[in-house]
C-alpha cells in the first residue's frame, strides 16, 4: 500500500519492484527542504522503475518553468550544502546540483495543464481537458 516518507527516509528501501509511482506533493517552498532535496536525488537513481507524479497541493506553489528557475534551484544553498559532503555518503555527491537540475526538470517540463483549482471553474477545466 501507500507509504508517507519520514525526513529521513530513502526512497530506495522502498524496493523498485513494489514502487509503482513516486507522488511528489508540491507546496510552497517545498524544493528548498533538505529532505525533499534527497528524496529527489534518490529518486533520479529510481525513476527508470517507477514513474514520479508531481501533484500541485498549494496555490501558492510556483512552478518552475524556465532554465533560471531550474538553475535557481539546483544552486540554492540547501543543494551546494549537500555537495560539501564527501564521497562516502550514497545520497550526496559532487553532482548534486547537476542530478537536482535534471530530476526538477523532468518532472516540469511536461505539465499537461496549468490551472488554478481556486480561480477554475468545471467547465473552464473541461475545455481545457477537450483540447487534448
Amino acid at each position: 500500500g501507500p507509504v508517507v516518507l519520514s525526513p529521513a527516509a530513502r526512497i530506495m528501501e522502498l524496493g523498485y519492484k513494489k514502487t509503482k509511482y513516486l507522488l511528489i506533493v508540491c507546496t510552497k517552498g517545498c524544493f528548498e527542504s533538505i529532505s525533499m532535496i534527497r528524496w529527489l536525488i534518490q529518486a533520479y537513481h529510481f525513476a527508470q522503475h517507477c514513474r514520479i507524479v508531481p501533484i500541485i497541493a498549494d496555490e501558492e506553489f510556483y512552478v518552475p518553468g524556465t532554465a533560471a528557475d531550474f538553475h535557481n534551484l539546483a544552486h540554492s544553498p540547501n543543494v551546494l550544502s549537500m555537495e560539501s559532503k564527501t564521497e562516502s555518503d550514497s545520497v550526496a555527491s559532487n553532482s548534486s546540483s547537476l542530478t537536482y537540475h535534471a530530476v526538477i526538470k523532468a518532472l516540469f517540463s511536461q505539465i499537461a495543464s496549468r490551472f488554478s483549482a481556486r480561480y477554475s471553474s468545471e467547465s473552464t477545466l473541461k475545455g481545457k481537458a477537450a483540447g487534448y
